[in-house]
């Protein structure tokens, strides 16, 4: 279990590096400490873009499904469901 949860946070670190979300930076190392300081910085902005951007093409998504399930009101002949003329 520690390790799926391990895991699916590095990889979410990975894609949040990879997406521009986060980067991290090291400033010059001071030449009498063997101290290293990393500094983390996150992109709010970059985030909600990205989201938007993911909700719009959900959007897009769902049309086109909803596009291709809409029964069709097509009454050539061969509907199956039109009533049969004697």
């Amino acid at each position: 279990m520690k390790r799926t949860l391990l895991v699916l946070v590095v990889v979410g670190l990975v894609a949040a590096f990879v997406r521009g979300w986060i980067a991290f930076s090291t400033p010059a190392r001071e030449p009498e400490s063997n101290k290293v300081n990393v500094k983390l910085t996150v992109d709010p902005d970059k985030v909600k873009e990205d989201a938007e951007r993911v909700k719009e093409k959900a959007e897009e998504a769902r049309e086109e499904i909803r596009e291709i399930t809409r029964p069709q009101d097509r009454h050539d002949g061969n509907d199956k469901t039109a009533p049969e003329s004697e």
